[in-house]
């Protein structure tokens, strides 16, 4: 089927200490900050994906590429650290705990960051905590872990027994709410943001902005989605299950893996997704356009195609061999071209 976007350019990558030394001396000779507007702009990316780089977070592949060449790195790839594995488990995390401390991106390096875990992960007694998003202001650090472990972190914190960390002030700790973490969602104030294997289920995100949200694995299984913008979103493995995403813009969205069990897509835009190995049993596309979108090896068990646009022959055929239905409007009959 077609392949306009591939598994390899859907993958993530971190950068390497040295790496980020190299990248470093580059902006400082351009005079830009960490977090320069104009060097977000040059690469089609966010201030908030530039603080998840120096903090050495996975970013998607092609925003990592477009910050190296920005800053005038054509050798991206000397840059990352292929070494290092997103090996996090794959589960929901049920809370987030907020964590800041004083100082700035611009003071704060990777080396002291990944210090600043490991004590953490120490503390709290869980070896998998780790940080999710990195906020400016003070060093705002929203870390994913056990429940158990971010409890244990917010009580050393308000028992006044986690007042420093690697020398630097803790200013806050708290556990998020699934309102706080939606709310720069819904305000707008936090583009690009990290929602990696959060519990969103059922979330009211009607014509949200999650351009470039990284959701890979969340749980959003029942959400209002409608006429969200979730354009080169990273949804893959998330669930998506019974989610209505009626009219939402997925533009170039990869949603390898995702599950979207009888999820509504009403005159979704789908061109040029990455549909690789989705599940869409028993969804419902209605004007749906799936032009350039990746199709290879998606489930399609009784799902629903009705007027949809931009599906070649082959793929219809494909389709339809798979289990696929489709109609020419939603009152005539299912056209079966394929004997199952």
């Amino acid at each position: 089927m077609s392949q306009t976007l591939s598994t390899q350019m859907a993958a993530t990558v971190r950068a390497s200490n040295q790496g980020l030394e190299l990248v470093d001396k580059a902006r400082n000779r351009k005079g830009w900050n960490k977090t320069e507007q104009a060097w977000a702009d040059i690469a089609t990316t966010s201030k908030a994906t530039l603080r998840r780089f120096w903090g050495g977070i996975n970013i998607q592949t092609e925003a990592f590429r477009a910050i190296c060449e920005a800053v005038g790195i054509e050798d991206w790839e000397s840059i990352a650290d292929f070494e290092a594995k997103d090996d996090a488990p794959s589960k929901v995390y049920e809370k987030r705990l907020s964590f800041a401390i004083a100082g700035s991106i611009e003071e704060i390096d990777k080396q002291k960051l990944d210090a600043i875990v490991a004590l953490l992960r120490k503390l709290g007694g869980d070896a998998e905590i780790e940080i999710l998003d990195i906020e400016e202001g003070s060093v705002k650090l929203t870390l994913g872990g056990s429940e158990k472990a971010l409890h244990r972190l917010q009580e050393l914190f308000d028992s006044g027994g986690l007042q420093e960390v690697e020398g630097l002030s803790v200013q806050g700790v708290h556990l998020l709410t699934k309102e706080e973490i939606i709310e720069p969602i819904k305000n707008k104030t936090n583009y690009g943001q990290n929602l990696i294997r959060a519990d969103l289920i059922g979330v009211h995100l009607f014509q949200a902005d999650l351009f470039q949200a990284d959701l890979r694995e969340a749980d959003l299984s029942g959400a209002n989605l409608r006429e969200a913008d979730l354009r080169q979103a990273d949804l893959s493995g998330v669930n998506l299950h019974e989610a209505d995403l009626s009219r939402a813009h997925l533009f170039q969205a990869h949603l390898f893996r995702a599950y979207l069990f009888r999820a509504h897509l009403f005159r979704a835009d789908l061109r040029k997704a990455n549909l690789r190995e989705a599940d869409l049993s028993r969804a419902y596309l209605n004007e749906v356009n799936l032009s350039g979108a990746d199709l290879h090896r998606t489930i399609v068990n009784r799902t629903q195609f009705i007027n949809t646009q931009g599906i070649s022959a082959e793929d219809k055929f494909l389709l339809i061999q798979g289990g696929a239905i489709f109609k020419d409007s939603p009152n005539s009959p299912d056209r079966v071209l394929v004997s199952r």
